[in-house]
């Protein structure tokens, strides 16, 4: 089958990273792929035999992008992020290819009920698109996935040590770590809260924050948090060296008013790494019943404080927990059943168009 997939970011995030990861194993399995991508700020996409393609998605490109889909005879699309689900919208209004759409975070957007078919990754998700962006049943299938994920190892005692040495930090000290984004989703300013209050009790911790400048109001919360505790926050680029990041962590922490997975629980249990998180997407299925994650309100500062205060102050506990999120993470690694039943729907929308055309 031909298939056509549009992701509308220019950054390695966790849609993007799972839309390249689909788009390589559907291309093993000798589909043929196009890609559209917006202007890619990472390293160059390299995926053998897909021919990769370039849009702004926005309006004046849809003659242009349709003739690309003529060219490559595609017969479905499958969407991933905002502009390119609302770009789509306007290819199927005009005589675009069936479409499906993977929802990687929830929005109000009328355009999703245009979609011949929607994945989720979860059934909240999953509910959310029935009931406020009206899609019928018949459309949605729960897909719960980490397709996309970076794993890793454990540190060493020497990896750490390297680690830790290269951001400044003693080995004595707690450091708690996220990599996202600044984002008003993400809500990095409530860790940093958090984090202080074990701070003022005079616990030697630290945070380390990576990720780029993404959502100036959320910036400026972040920046009032840390104001007076600057020697204790670390703010680190985002690049390619997540793994090195994980290295140096006691504890990693999602303090995320929303999400869906998030891929970078499973990276981060795949480290080895105990896991506080607000209770957010999966993350209730993977906390394992509170052994490889422990959970908090979403924007309860208080409640965050006191889960990182728990771990802080019990070596053997995060040690436990290290344990059974790298369990968690072992089985969450394998995808093949996930882009079978992907294939499946994707296969199940193409045919059937193909099928109505002909009749």
């Amino acid at each position: 089958m031909r298939i056509a997939q549009f992701v509308s970011s220019g950054t390695a995030n966790g849609a993007t990273r799972y839309c390249l990861a689909l788009t390589e194993k559907l291309a093993a399995r000798g589909h043929d792929l196009m890609l559209l991508h917006r202007q890619w700020w990472e390293d160059p996409i390299d995926l053998p035999g897909v021919r990769i393609e370039q849009s702004e998605f926005v309006l004046p490109e849809v003659t242009r992008v349709m003739k690309l889909l003529r060219e490559h005879g595609t017969q479905v699309l499958h969407t991933h992020m905002s502009g390119a689900h609302g770009f789509a919208g306007l290819l199927k209004l005009v005589g675009g290819p069936p479409m499906a759409a993977t929802c990687h975070s929830r929005h109000l957007q009328p355009h999703w009920m245009l979609n011949d078919l929607v994945f989720t990754l979860s059934e909240r998700s999953a509910r959310y698109q029935r009931f406020v962006n009206l899609v019928p049943a018949r459309k949605i299938e729960v897909i719960p996935t980490f397709l996309g994920c970076q794993f890793f190892e454990p540190a060493t005692p020497a990896e750490r040590a390297t680690a830790r040495a290269a951001l400044g930090v003693g080995p004595q000290t707690i450091l708690i770590g996220q990599a996202a984004d600044i984002h008003f989703d993400k809500r990095q300013s409530d860790l940093v809260l958090a984090a202080r209050r074990l701070m003022d009790e005079g616990l030697d911790v630290m945070v380390a924050l990576k990720g780029a400048d993404h959502d100036p109001i959320e910036g400026r919360k972040l920046e009032a948090a840390i104001a007076g505790a600057e020697d204790r926050v670390l703010r680190l680029p985002r690049d390619g060296r997540v793994g090195a990041f994980m290295q140096a962590l006691d504890v990693f922490c999602i303090s995320s008013g929303r999400e869906e997975g998030p891929n970078v629980a499973v990276e981060a249990m795949s480290a080895g790494l105990p896991i506080v998180s607000t209770q957010v997407g999966r993350m209730g299925e993977l906390s394992a019943g509170g052994a490889a994650a422990l959970l908090t309100p979403p924007r309860d500062v208080e409640a965050m404080a006191a889960a990182l205060r728990r771990v802080a102050l019990d070596p053997a506990l995060r040690q436990r927990m290290g344990e059974a999120a790298r369990a968690v993470a072992v089985v969450e690694r394998h995808a093949d059943h996930v882009v079978d039943r992907i294939e499946a729907g994707l296969l199940r929308i193409g045919r059937g168009a193909g099928a109505r055309a002909a009749a």
